[in-house]
């Protein structure tokens, strides 16, 4: 992943990463820029599903994009309820 210090624009390298819950991970990153030496801590968490997955967990709870069709969400949520592939 490719993300630039906000103070100095240059780019800036993954140090490390927690999943501190299925839906939400920090990565430290640190500036490339010696002079700037800025060191962060970003998050990462889902925002909206573009596409259904195939094997939904159904205590996941993501916000559907408005693009998904209603059918395709009834076929996926009965193929989870049902155990079926």
């Amino acid at each position: 992943m490719k993300i630039q210090c906000p103070h100095c624009k240059s780019s800036c390298t993954n140090r490390k990463s927690n999943q501190v819950s299925p839906m939400y991970r920090e990565i430290t990153f640190t500036c490339d820029n010696l002079e700037c030496g800025h060191v962060f801590v970003a998050a990462i968490s889902p925002i909206r599903t573009i596409s259904l997955s195939s094997m939904p967990d159904l205590s996941v709870h993501i916000p559907l994009s408005s693009r998904i069709r209603k059918d395709d969400l009834v076929k996926t949520m009965g193929t989870a309820y049902s155990g079926k592939s």
